[in-house]
């Protein structure tokens, strides 16, 4: 059965902040089919008109990021649905939201918010910081000294909600990209230990507390979060913790000596600790212990880990390939081709793939400058 999408429905041109152009392309709403829970083959294969440099979860599939924008691809056919972009501005940052209904784009000091689905900008501002994001708030951090300033805005409207600044007598001296589900986390290093504050994410009032435990020094006290918004880890303290960020439970207790969890696209992972060769395994959150993965075709190949199948992506000079847990490789060719175009910004060395698990297709992709992307079902 074949899906007709329908595509690029309005075409504006319009000057946005400090006079800059903007080229805006939308989309109408389409369904969002699940990910693939065992993919098998390559569905699709895309090439990138520009240099590629990220790819992220949105909508019904992924957007794809280049010098000065974004273009959303399909999951399920490949197909490009919307773009946006500001010609000859820099893109600076691209993030969605848990739920993939929001994108957060950087040009500079510009921040705008999209819908995710149909690319409809729904408001730009001159405003400044690294951005965390629920399904409903972004929450923006600039860092002062010690101390932090925080600015929810509505990601519908853009309207402030709330501010705040970092807790008297604390320290907050990280500020990181962030995805968070139905509160906004904050760590803080007060009196040498790490405190974990969940806020209210319309009213930017406590919720809960957590005492992640003693830390040193005040800029160990971070946190990474699961691009689903359901886990952060809290850095600096041992254990490591993993938190549920609705309600501040504690999910799982990492030791040092286990390695590192990594949060991201897809389950929970752990980077294998003293080893000749980096390694990364899945996480068993019941124990917090490392789960070996099955052997790949490649050292360190990029791991993805789904309900039913772990994911590694491996590039050499032969190609780049898939294994779906102990399966065969799948081919997906070369995905970052010699075809004489300048390699633009940044100039990246080769490196394994990306792997990200969208509405549709797990999307693999080398953000080495030129690039196919290609999604797997």
């Amino acid at each position: 059965m074949v899906r007709l999408v329908v595509v690029a429905v309005a075409v504006l041109l319009v000057t946005g902040c400090a006079g800059a152009p903007v080229v805006s392309t939308t989309a109408a709403p389409t369904a969002v089919a699940p990910v693939p829970a065992v993919p098998t083959d390559v569905a699709w294969r895309w090439t990138s008109p520009a240099p590629l440099h990220a790819v992220v979860r949105v909508g019904a599939g992924v957007v794809v990021a280049d010098d000065d924008g974004v273009t959303a691809l399909d999951g399920v056919t490949g197909t490009p649905r919307w773009r946006y972009a500001r010609p000859g501005v820099e893109l600076t940052a691209l993030q969605a939201s848990p739920d993939g209904r929001s994108v957060v784009l950087g040009h500079g000091a510009t921040v705008t918010v999209l819908d995710g689905l149909t690319g409809t900008p729904r408001w730009s501002d001159d405003v400044d910081g690294t951005a965390l994001l629920t399904d409903s708030v972004v929450v923006l951090t600039r860092l002062a000294g010690a101390a932090a300033e925080q600015e929810a805005r509505d990601l519908a409207v853009g309207t402030e909600l709330w501010s705040r600044r970092t807790t008297p007598g604390c320290e907050q001296r990280t500020a990181d990209p962030q995805w968070s589900a139905g509160a906004v986390p904050v760590a803080e290093w007060c009196a040498g230990r790490t405190v974990l504050r969940g806020l209210d994410e319309r009213t930017g009032r406590e919720r809960w507390r957590l005492d992640a435990g003693p830390s040193e020094p005040a800029g160990s006290a971070g946190l990474a979060s699961a691009s689903d918004g359901t886990l952060v880890v809290v850095t600096g303290p041992e254990p490591r913790l993993l938190v549920d960020p609705r309600t501040g439970a504690v999910r799982a207790r990492v030791p040092r000596t286990a390695g590192s969890p990594l949060l991201g696209e897809g389950l929970p992972r752990i980077e294998l600790l003293n080893r000749l060769v980096p390694a990364v395994a899945t996480l068993d959150l019941a124990t917090g212990s490392a789960v070996p993965a099955p052997p790949a075709p490649c050292a360190g190949p990029s791991v993805l880990v789904l309900p039913a199948a772990v994911l590694q992506a491996c590039s050499d000079e032969l190609g780049d390939s898939v294994v779906v847990g102990t399966g065969p490789p799948i081919d997906l060719g070369d995905l970052a081709p010699d075809d004489g175009r300048p390699l633009g910004r940044p100039a990246r060395l080769p490196e394994n793939p990306v792997l990200v698990p969208a509405p549709g297709a797990v999307v693999v992709a080398n953000r080495a400058g030129r690039s196919v992307v290609v999604g797997l079902r």
